[in-house]
């Protein structure tokens, strides 16, 4: 279980496998209702808060603390998370990070 991480962590972009979902049962439930349950892959589409995930082919928006209760384990061909760049990065640098990741993909 040490490989798992908060869902909030990842990158845009990064999938992962969500390997446990924890807090009370009404909150687990819905997270579970809305696909976030173990064993599901989901990819981060917008970090932050609001943070927009895509699972089972929808998209659906979190705050931080809804993200903080899923686990996941990131896909094995997924770049580490760097877990300190990731907590110190603002809002405006990550804007700026995806721009520069767009263009250096077209």
């Amino acid at each position: 279980m040490s490989d798992l991480l908060p869902l909030s962590m990842l990158r845009v972009g990064q999938t992962a496998h969500i390997g446990q979902v924890v807090g009370l049962p009404d909150h687990v439930k819905r997270l579970a209702e809305l696909g976030m349950r173990e064993g599901a892959d989901v990819r981060v589409v917008q970090s932050g808060s609001p943070c927009i995930v895509q699972i089972d082919g929808q998209r659906l928006a979190f705050r931080d603390t809804d993200l903080l209760s899923v686990l996941v384990r990131p896909a094995a061909d997924a770049a580490p998370v760097n877990v300190t760049a990731q907590a110190t990065a603002s809002p405006g640098q990550a804007a700026t990070d995806r721009s520069l990741k767009a263009g250096a993909q077209a």
